[in-house]
């Protein structure tokens, strides 16, 4: 599963789906770790979205994961 985030007012993306955006699986689930550095700003929301692809299908998930970044 890959994760990208976006503004959640402007849609401008911060963090793509890419080779570096991959969540881990173990015991607990899918996690990842989010650095809030460049791009992020205070004050601001922002919205996860998570890609699955499969053999035969690509599966976005967009289920209003919203955040705020606060100092």
């Amino acid at each position: 599963i890959q994760y990208s985030v976006e503004d959640a007012y402007t849609n401008r993306v911060i963090i793509p789906f890419s080779s570096g955006s991959y969540a881990s699986f173990d015991e607990n689930g899918y996690n990842f770790k989010l650095h809030l550095g460049g791009g992020f700003m205070p004050e601001r929301m922002y919205k996860i979205l998570f890609k699955c692809e499969t053999d035969s299908n690509t599966i976005f998930i967009n289920k209003k994961y919203i955040f705020k970044v606060i100092k």
